[in-house]
């Protein structure tokens, strides 16, 4: 699936879902999922920046 579609999607994952329809749904919950934890880390990240450029100007 990573190969042809760009989505990682566990095996076991495979097989839980009884039709096509229903593996879309849960990779694009995975996706929108993993495009959310990557904003955030990206915001804490920032954030961090910013803390230790104020740190460093006082």
């Amino acid at each position: 699936m990573h190969k042809e579609l760009g989505v990682e999607f566990p095996l076991r994952d495979v097989f839980r879902y009884s039709t096509v329809e229903e593996m879309a749904a849960a990779m694009e919950r995975l996706e929108i999922g993993r495009s959310r934890l990557f904003r955030l880390q990206n915001l804490a990240s920032i954030i961090r920046s910013l803390l230790l450029r104020n740190v460093s100007i006082s």
